[in-house]
C-alpha cells in the first residue's frame, strides 16, 4: 500500500512520544544502579547528602525535587555500616514512600549486599514484607540475574515464587545481559503469568528501537511450546503499531496465513485506526481471505462507525462498489436493521447466490411481518425475480417446497444486485 507523505510527520511524532514515555518509564529506576556501580563514600559525594540526617530529611521534603535530590545523593554513598539504620528509616516511612524510592534503595544496597537485602526483606512484617522482597530481588537480578534466578528458585513456597517471579525478570531485563531470558519465558507455564513476562520483555526490547523486536519476534521457532511464537507475535505486533501502524503492517505482511500471525492484523488496525481510520481500513481489506482477516475489518469497521458513522458508511459504500466488501456486508446489514430497503440492497450485494438469496429472504419476510403494506410496495417495485417475490410473499409454501426455512430452494436463482 502507498503511504501519504502526511505519514512521516505522524510516524515521527509517535515514536518521539513513545520513546520519551519509555525513557520517563524506565531509565529513572534505574539510573541510579547504572551509575552507581562502583561508587563509595567520597567519590564525588556532597558530605551532607552523604548523611543520615539528610536521608532522614530526604522523606520529609514536600519538594519532589529536593526530596529526589537528597534521597539519591544519600543512596549514591550508601555503606555497608550505614544500610541498617538506613532500611529502618525507610521501613518507618514506607506508607509514604514516593514510587520507585524502596526499588532504588535497594538498587544501591545491592551493590554490595545483595543476599542480606532480600533477606532482610523477606523478614519483614506485614504488607512490607511483599513489597520489600520483590524491589530487593528485582535489584539483585539487575545487578547478577545468575545468582538472583537461584535465590529465586530456592525459595520452598511456590506461592512466593510465583509472586515474585515477575520483579525477578524486570530486574534481569533491566540489566541487559538478556542472554536466556527468552528461554525463561519460553519454560513458563501458559497462562496469564507468562503473558505479564512477555510484555516486560516486548517493552524492554523497544529500547533498542523497531528490529530488536522483529528479530526477538522472528527468531522464536515455529513449534515453540505453549503457542509461543503466536503470542510473541501479538505482543510484538501491538507494540510496534503503537509506535508506526504502516511498519507494523509492513512487517507482518509476509508471515499472513502463518497460524502464528493470524491475530497480528486485528491489533495492527486497532491501534492504526486511532491515527488514519481510512488508511486502517483499506490496509485490512487488501489482506487475504481468512476468517480471522475479516473479522479484524468487520471490528475496526464497527470501531469507526462508533466514532464517525457518515464516515465509514462512506468508505463501506465505496469499496463495496469496488468489489472488496464482503466482510463489511453482515455489518452494514445489521447498521440498517431499521431500514429494511438498505439493509436489503446490502444483502444484494452478497457474492455467493445461496448466502444473497437467504438473506434477502430473511430480511423481506421480516419486514413484511412487521410493516406488510410497505413490503408488499416496495416488493411491487423491484426487480426480484418472479420465484424470490412469491417465496416472499408465501413463506410456508416455499419451505413445504424445499425443506429449508429460508424460502426455495438455492438453485440458479439470482436476485438482481443494486
Amino acid at each position: 500500500m502507498r503511504v501519504e507523505p502526511c505519514w512521516e510527520a505522524v510516524r515521527a511524532a509517535v515514536r518521539v512520544t513513545l520513546a520519551i514515555l519509555l525513557i520517563l518509564t524506565l531509565a529513572g529506576a534505574y539510573a541510579l544502579g547504572r551509575m552507581g556501580v562502583g561508587a563509595g563514600p567520597g567519590r564525588g559525594s556532597n558530605p551532607d547528602l552523604a548523611s543520615l540526617a539528610s536521608f532522614r530529611a530526604s522523606l520529609e521534603q514536600p519538594d519532589p525535587l529536593e526530596r529526589s535530590y537528597r534521597f539519591h545523593g544519600f543512596l549514591q554513598t550508601l555503606s555497608p555500616d550505614q544500610v541498617g539504620v538506613a532500611s529502618q528509616v525507610l521501613e518507618d516511612r514506607n506508607p509514604w514512600l514516593v514510587e520507585d524510592e524502596l526499588l532504588n534503595f535497594m538498587i544501591a544496597w545491592a551493590r554490595f549486599g545483595a543476599p542480606e537485602a532480600f533477606e532482610w526483606g523477606r523478614t519483614r512484617g506485614g504488607p512490607f514484607r511483599k513489597q520489600a522482597s520483590a524491589a530487593a530481588l528485582e535489584a539483585w537480578a539487575f545487578h547478577d540475574p545468575v545468582a538472583a534466578r537461584r535465590a529465586l528458585e530456592s525459595i520452598d513456597r511456590p506461592s512466593e515464587r510465583a509472586a515474585l517471579k515477575e520483579y525477578f525478570v524486570a530486574g534481569w531485563l533491566k540489566s541487559g545481559r538478556h542472554d536466556g531470558v527468552t528461554e525463561y519465558i519460553m519454560a513458563q507455564p501458559a497462562g496469564t503469568e507468562r503473558q505479564r513476562l512477555m510484555n516486560l520483555l516486548t517493552i524492554e526490547l523497544m529500547r533498542d528501537g523497531f528490529d530488536a523486536v522483529v528479530r526477538w519476534a522472528e527468531s522464536i521457532p515455529d513449534d515453540a511450546p505453549g503457542s509461543y511464537k503466536r503470542m510473541a507475535f501479538q505482543k510484538a505486533a501491538n507494540i510496534l503499531a503503537t509506535q508506526d501502524p504502516i511498519q507494523a503492517a509492513r512487517w507482518i505482511e509476509p508471515h499472513l496465513g502463518k497460524s502464528y500471525a493470524e491475530a497480528a492484523p486485528a491489533l495492527i488496525g486497532r491501534r492504526w485506526l486511532e491515527l488514519d481510520p481510512p488508511a486502517a481500513l483499506d490496509w485490512l481489506a487488501s489482506l487475504p481471505s481468512g476468517e480471522a482477516n475479516q473479522d479484524a475489518l468487520r471490528t475496526a469497521l464497527l470501531g469507526w462507525l462508533s466514532e464517525a458513522r457518515g464516515d465509514a458508511v462512506a468508505w463501506a459504500t465505496t469499496i463495496a462498489e469496488a468489489g472488496r466488501g464482503e466482510a463489511v456486508i453482515p455489518v452494514m446489514i445489521s447498521l440498517h436493521a431499521d431500514s429494511p430497503p438498505q439493509a436489503i440492497a446490502w444483502a444484494q450485494r452478497i457474492d455467493d447466490p445461496t448466502e444473497r438469496l437467504r438473506n434477502i429472504l430473511r430480511l423481506a419476510r421480516r419486514w413484511r411481518r412487521s410493516d406488510p403494506e410497505a413490503a408488499e410496495r416496495w416488493l411491487e417495485a423491484s426487480d426480484l425475480p418472479p420465484q424470490v417475490r412469491s417465496a416472499i410473499l408465501n413463506p410456508h409454501a416455499g419451505r413445504a417446497q424445499s425443506g429449508r426455512s429460508d424460502g426455495p430452494a438455492a438453485d440458479n436463482t439470482s436476485p438482481g444486485q443494486s
